[in-house]
């Protein structure tokens, strides 16, 4: 499943998901989920660009990507880069999506998560689009 959280205000900490996040979980469903700035489309919350918010459905199971590894895509936006490195260390099933980040905005961390002795090495990143296709879905799960 995709959402954009800060656009479609989507709180994903929210304890009245948690139902929906043991059940995907268990239906093995990975989820998608931007973090850090956006602007192609109106952000309604921008608070929700926090990758920290997905530790609820981290903790029942779900294989989360974050898209973008939670860099900033606007000047004035938080990097929260570091705390995605922080949280890869504490959940094995957190992976990053780093199709973005060759853009101008986002570059300044890929070095970072192509360094061997990074937290954000290449086992933790997955290369998919901003569309929904099946193919890239397939990538996503183990």
């Amino acid at each position: 499943m995709k959402c954009l959280p800060n656009c479609q205000n989507i709180d994903p900490s929210d304890r009245r998901y948690v139902s929906f996040w043991k059940k995907m979980a268990e239906a093995r469903l990975p989820l998608l989920a931007h973090t850090g700035g956006e602007h192609t489309v109106p952000v309604v919350n921008a608070k929700f660009a926090d990758p920290r918010l997905l530790r609820t459905p981290l903790e029942f199971g779900v294989t989360v990507i974050a898209a973008h590894c939670a860099t900033k895509s606007g000047a004035l936006d938080p990097d929260y880069f570091d705390d995605w490195v922080s949280m890869l260390r504490e959940f094995p099933n957190l992976y990053g999506d780093i199709s973005a980040m060759v853009s101008l905005n986002r570059c300044g961390h890929l070095r970072d998560c192509l360094r061997e002795q990074s937290p954000a090495h290449s086992s933790r990143q997955r290369f998919s689009s901003a569309g929904a296709r099946p193919s890239a879905v397939a990538q996503w799960v183990d």
